[in-house]
């Protein structure tokens, strides 16, 4: 299944989700976001607390669906929005839930794990959202340690 063009809905909510990554940052934790809709509303939001709770496993989309639930009704209506690229273990819960779409804010400053994504048959959305792609890169600017730390697997600061 090849990317999909994203709309106005999509940018709306991903405006959402980047409030939800300003959180994070201002808080002085990594700045990713996420929220799921179903029907057109947030149901569930959730941030990266890697450094807030020292929780290795706490990125944002696994916030996102932890702070979401069961769903009794499954998730095939669900849209998960991020503001980065999917890592592979955020990429293994979202399918473990079966979601069946995912829009990306910001795949240029992590690639993540997209193709893996499209692959299982997911729908994806890449907006290469400026505003995900600047606050990303203002945290690695002032965090260039840490961030080496954990997107290279060394010292984690």
């Amino acid at each position: 299944m090849p990317f999909v063009e994203p709309t106005e809905t999509d940018r709306h909510f991903m405006r959402l989700a980047l409030a939800e990554a300003q959180k994070s940052f201002d808080e002085g934790g990594v700045p990713v976001g996420s929220v799921m809709v179903r029907n057109g509303k947030v149901f569930a939001t959730g941030q990266n607390r890697f450094r807030q709770t020292n929780d290795p496993t706490c990125h944002a989309e696994v916030d996102c669906v932890r702070n979401g639930g069961m769903q009794p009704a499954g998730y095939d209506d669900v849209t998960l929005y991020s503001t980065l690229s999917p890592c592979m273990m955020c990429t293994g819960a979202m399918l473990f839930v079966g979601l069946p779409k995912v829009v990306i804010g910001d795949r240029e400053t992590y690639p993540g794990d997209v193709e893996f994504l499209v692959a299982r048959g997911l729908e994806v959305v890449l907006l290469d959202d400026p505003d995900c792609i600047r606050l990303l890169r203002r945290f690695i600017h002032e965090n260039q340690e840490f961030w080496n730390g954990v997107v290279l697997g060394g010292d984690r600061g």
